[in-house]
């Protein structure tokens, strides 16, 4: 088992990509912009929403209408999380218990933004295995994944080295962030269904196949 152990969350803890995929459709509808889903993987999945606004829109947006077309999508989606009480992913908990167990650390480094980090936090009682510095988010500072900053954050936190590190991703952006972060090893959370055939990485459907 390595030292440590990162989490992506959307479509990696929480098999949710088809929620955001809908919700993205209603805000989309709304501004008359059509993507389809392998549009969404490119455009969407894994990024921060302040570059796919600016990527959807073509231009570039202060502060306060940035947070005001944040909230109009992620309501949609948190309505959507409520309705169908999606679940954190199958085996993940059984992880959480073992590596806590076993004096692993581990962290969440996640693209989503605080409403919806702090919406899982009380939705999945995160903090039972998470300490909350350990729950790395998109504060409006931190560069999209592909770029490794935020995984380069959360192996800081973790006080450990790049090569000790264990990251669970599954967009294509997440999974060359973690290459670029130089992990010692990437676990492609197959969530979705996707073609990764251009990497040559261990791709899981449940986190009890990970035998670390």
């Amino acid at each position: 088992m390595k030292k440590a152990l990162i989490f992506d969350f959307n479509g990696t803890l929480l098999w949710d990509t088809h929620l955001h995929n809908r919700a993205w459709d209603v805000f989309l509808q709304k501004h008359n912009i059509y993507l389809s889903d392998a549009d969404k993987n490119q455009v969407i999945h894994g990024k921060t929403n302040q570059d796919i606004f600016k990527n959807l829109f073509n231009k570039e947006f202060d502060a306060r209408v940035m947070t005001r077309l944040s909230e109009e999508k992620e309501s949609i989606y948190r309505k959507l999380c409520l309705e169908t009480d999606v679940q954190l992913a199958d085996g993940a908990i059984e992880l959480f218990e073992y590596s806590k167990h076993n004096g692993i650390p581990f962290a969440i480094a996640t693209s989503a933004g605080k409403e919806n980090v702090d919406f899982y936090i009380h939705r999945f009682n995160l903090l039972k295995w998470f300490d909350v510095d350990l729950i790395i988010y998109n504060d409006g500072t931190i560069k999209s994944k592909p770029d490794p900053e935020i995984f380069n954050i959360a192996i800081k936190e973790l006080n450990t080295a790049p090569e000790d590190v264990v990251i669970f991703e599954d967009s294509t952006a997440g999974i060359n962030a973690a290459i670029a972060a130089k992990a010692g090893e990437i676990i492609i959370v197959n969530s979705n269904n996707e073609d990764y055939g251009g990497f040559n990485f261990q791709i899981i459907k449940n986190f009890s196949e990970f035998k670390g």
